[in-house]
């Protein structure tokens, strides 16, 4: 005895290619069947595609795509804007120095929250740290002057 796909019936297999009451063939029968094998056959072709160089290559291409149209949108600058100004600071984030090959994630774009106007590329922390201190200088030079006040006492 067999059990039918739905898990419902049971059925002789040596009588009948499926289940007679909810009219489903066997998992085996059912791979047999024109429809499966081109259903399979084109998913296969998928497959495949998706490993090939081709696609690797097509994906690189729309990653770029897509990050020249997130800095056209965000910041109105291309992506060799961003490029241009990454060799213009030595790949480096324009506050700490530090080099892009030292950090985690990709040098962020820091601009002016009011005009839109890009000041530079900064490591990740440097623009969350400015962004914590609101973009006020004041904020900044009082944290300045704690730091270095600190620094004294201890």
């Amino acid at each position: 005895m067999k059990t039918c796909r739905k898990g419902l019936h049971t059925y002789a297999e040596e009588i009948t290619d499926g289940c007679p009451n909810c009219k489903r063939l066997s998992s085996k029968k059912h791979r047999q069947t024109a429809k499966y094998k081109e259903r399979h056959r084109k998913s296969m072709a998928v497959i495949r595609y998706r490993n090939s160089e081709k696609f690797r290559e097509w994906k690189k291409r729309r990653k770029l795509i897509e990050r020249d149209r997130h800095f056209k949108k965000s910041y109105g600058i291309s992506l060799n804007d961003y490029l241009k100004i990454k060799d213009e600071q030595n790949h480096s984030c324009k506050i700490c120095l530090a080099h892009e090959s030292t950090l985690k994630k990709a040098l962020c774009v820091d601009h002016c929250h009011q005009t839109g106007v890009v000041r530079g590329l900064l490591c990740n922390s440097c623009n969350i740290g400015l962004g914590k201190f609101r973009d006020q200088i004041a904020n900044l030079e009082s944290a300045a002057n704690y730091l270095r006040g600190s620094r004294h006492a201890g």
